[in-house]
């Protein structure tokens, strides 16, 4: 948001806010974590060996349709931000919902959909999660807040892990109970951001209501008690939307123009290769 110091910040407010859309990067860094701790346990479950040639098959095919339905979800993510970023993250949640019912199944053919919805949610969530946060944080924190987006990230990896550890993971006896909890647990995670969402942070990111006056206000007004430090954020939301609008890149643009395509296929195809 805008520069200068703002001193009626509501400070607990923001942090709320800006916490509960973060769960969002807690589904990306679990996604990133769990199956490297999985892949032995389901291995050992199903008799996937070397020998039979089923363990390099699904291991592989299994991250590849995540990794695949996290690109599409990303390169399609921009396309949908024109309907909100509240919105694109809530639609999200659902994909991720559903993919979480279909991994908790445990069966092979349920884990191929479910990480292949849980993917298409990751990378919508690369698209809408740090655009909204970028939104609503004052430039005076953005730097600690990129910080912390990351961090909850590495956090999120880190956490599969310790079942990894706490648990023999080599063993052919493990219970169902350990599958089910490793996927149920950021499933709550991501039912606590649905809640929060659905009741205490209902509203949309300032710049995406900058036209409508009323909605701009009540929602600063959550972000501010100073009525003049609330026109100043209005003013500078209204300024800094407009030119944002005129400023966003088309696909075709982003592909094919000679500004943008070099660092497009250059990412592309560093993540296709690395």
């Amino acid at each position: 948001m805008a520069g200068r110091d703002i001193s009626s910040l509501n400070k607990w407010y923001l942090g709320g806010w800006i916490a509960t859309i973060l769960l969002s990067f807690l589904q990306y860094g679990w996604q990133q974590g769990v199956w490297n701790v999985l892949q032995i346990p389901y291995a050992t479950r199903y008799s996937w060996t070397k020998q039979n040639g089923l363990l390099a098959w699904h291991t592989a095919l299994l991250s590849t349709v995540y990794e695949t339905g996290a690109m599409i979800g990303a390169l399609t993510g921009g396309y949908f931000v024109k309907y909100g970023k509240w919105n694109c993250i809530m639609m999200c949640n659902v994909l991720a919902g559903i993919g979480y019912f279909f991994t908790i199944l445990i069966e092979i053919w349920a884990i191929y959909i479910g990480r292949t919805l849980l993917g298409l949610a990751i990378g919508g969530y690369c698209v809408f999660v740090p655009k909204f946060v970028n939104e609503i944080t004052p430039t005076k924190y953005s730097g600690p807040i990129g910080a912390i987006s990351q961090l909850s990230i590495c956090f999120a990896i880190w956490l599969p892990a310790i079942g990894g550890i706490i648990v023999d993971i080599t063993s052919k006896n493990l219970p169902t109970s350990f599958f089910i909890t490793m996927w149920a647990i950021p499933a709550a995670f991501l039912l606590l951001q649905v809640i929060l969402l659905l009741t205490v942070f209902r509203d949309p990111s300032p710049f995406e209501v900058a036209t409508n006056n009323a909605y701009l206000t009540k929602v600063v007004s959550k972000l501010y008690s100073n009525p003049k430090e609330i026109d100043y954020i209005k003013d500078h939301i209204i300024e800094e939307a407009a030119k944002t609008e005129e400023d966003d890149p088309t696909y075709r643009q982003i592909f094919c123009d000679r500004k943008y395509r070099g660092v497009t296929w250059f990412c592309i195809g560093f993540g296709i290769f690395q």
